[in-house]
């Protein structure tokens, strides 16, 4: 994950925090790539991010699932 991408996740994560319009259009689509997420054999709890993490390709969830520019690199989403 780029540092773009990386920041556009937490961004769009800490507004999602904040709801109005605008968000609830990301807020779905992190919804559902979080029920695919919790399924995935890659998905780990990270005691460094006190949060769970992709095995994959290494990124902190929240920032993984508000990301509009990333793609799961399993390609399941």
């Amino acid at each position: 994950m780029s540092l773009k991408e990386a920041s556009n996740g937490w961004f769009n994560y800490l507004r999602s925090k904040m709801p109005n319009i605008d968000t609830e259009k990301i807020e779905k689509i992190a919804n559902e790539r979080e029920k695919i997420c919790s399924e995935c054999k890659s998905l780990n709890y990270s005691r460094i991010f006190s949060r769970y993490t992709c095995n994959e390709c290494g990124c902190a969830l929240p920032a993984l699932l508000f990301s509009q520019g990333k793609k799961c690199p399993l390609g399941k989403w």
